[in-house]
């Protein structure tokens, strides 16, 4: 649970985590003779949420200790306090999806046969 939200019971947010990995070690598999870049993105997200899982299961919580102050201004005064993990699987996520929705599209259509209408 990314920045520090608990309100899910820790046992599922285990097995919702242990479940992301298999999926995640899935599309890693699935991404390797492919573009790097998902396989970077998911790598990113594998490792933030392997890296929760240790602290979630020795303290049954994970310490985020990273804040950030931003201007009154602004939507909110404070931005969610984080960690590394949290931040490891953002930018995943951010890296993947920028694949996904800007260049998986695009070799997918040069890469379709082109077939004449007669």
């Amino acid at each position: 649970m990314a920045f520090s939200m608990s309100f899910i019971p820790m046992p599922l947010v285990n097995t919702l985590a242990i479940a992301a990995m298999v999926l995640l070690f899935y599309l890693l598999w699935d991404y390797k003779d492919k573009h790097p870049l998902p396989s970077i993105g998911l790598a990113f997200i594998l490792g933030g949420a392997f890296g929760n899982i240790p602290e979630r299961l020795i303290r049954g919580f994970v310490v985020d200790f990273i804040s950030v102050d931003w201007p009154d201004w602004l939507f909110f005064n404070r931005w969610p306090t984080f960690n590394i993990a949290d931040s490891a699987v953002n930018v995943g996520m951010v890296l993947y999806l920028g694949y996904v929705f800007f260049i998986e599209g695009k070799i997918a259509k040069t890469d379709s046969p082109v077939t004449p209408d007669n």
